[in-house]
């Protein structure tokens, strides 16, 4: 069968990529994957990638995430179940980025390491691919754009109330509005955070009441659900600021910054503050002007 490559990246990683030529590869943290990559987000088994010919004589691929995965595998920006990908399409698991692409023809006949380890230093990863190929040409420079500091959900808001019935009164009222914007999150940009910080809301009024309050009992997983969803967004558009800010499109990264500032609704969080202090040294052509 013909050998591929397998890309894996964060943000602004150095570009590289790794020849495979196997029927099946396993990805995770564990010692037995084809693919080790030590990085908090991905569980000791992750996912598994299957290559077989179809009866039509093409190369297909499947993705085939495992079960009790600490972080989905997300394939183009959507939940991925076990289905067929393409050269190209993007296989997200929190901050990791994996995608194939078809091996590049070399002299050397012979594909690269049947196994690959990337380790990790601490959260960060010392050594990941690019997720896409970058241009080998040179790209207009563009000041560096730094978010990896700013976390999402960094600075939460404090709560108060006067007394235990107060607070089962505010915890519902949060819970409610929080619920009312999961149900638009997916389609309103922010609805994610917005829904994410009322549910944090909800659990700081039932604690502060003393004990769980009726109605409230899936709390939890209202909150880290919405929390997860908003994060991915964020770190799919960080992602997107890098290769932006690599190829030097200025169009394209003022339409990424103007993106981000819709997913992170509140004006005084330290993203906003930072994009915009960005974007006052160093304007950008305005939105949509490379279509």
């Amino acid at each position: 069968m013909t050998a591929y490559e397998v890309c894996v990246s964060l943000y602004d990683a150095a570009a590289q990529s790794f020849e495979l030529d196997a029927d099946s590869i396993l990805v995770g943290r564990g010692a037995d994957c084809d693919v080790q990559l030590l990085h908090r987000d991905l569980s000791r088994r992750q996912l598994r990638i299957d290559r077989v010919i179809a009866p039509d004589g093409e190369l297909r691929f499947r993705v085939i995430p495992e079960p009790g995965v600490r972080n989905p595998v997300l394939l183009n920006g959507k939940p991925a179940i076990e289905q067929a990908i393409r050269y190209g399409d993007v296989l997200a698991v929190g901050e990791a980025r994996l995608v194939l692409r078809r091996a590049r023809a070399r002299r050397d006949a012979k594909a690269g390491p049947s196994k690959v380890r990337l380790a990790a230093m601490g959260a960060v990863l010392v050594a990941l691919v690019g997720v896409v190929a970058l241009s080998s040409g040179s790209a207009p420079s563009l000041a560096p754009l730094h978010l990896e500091q700013q976390k999402l959900f960094a600075h939460l808001p404090e709560v108060s109330c006067a007394d235990p019935t107060a607070c089962v009164e505010r915890a519902r009222a949060a819970f409610a509005h929080g619920q009312t914007y999961a149900k638009q999150g997916a389609s309103v940009p922010g609805n994610w955070y917005r829904a994410a910080l009322e549910f944090y809301r909800a659990a700081q009024f039932e604690r502060l009441a003393g004990g769980p309050a009726p109605g409230l009992e899936r709390l939890a997983d209202h909150l880290a659900d919405a929390a997860r969803r908003a994060e991915t967004t964020y770190n799919d558009l960080q992602f997107q600021l890098a290769r932006d800010l690599k190829a030097g499109d200025a169009a394209a990264l003022r339409d990424t910054i103007d993106a981000i500032l819709l997913v992170v609704p509140d004006e005084n969080h330290p993203i906003r503050q930072t994009l915009a202090e960005y974007v006052r040294l160093h304007p950008l052509p305005k939105k949509g002007s490379r279509r």
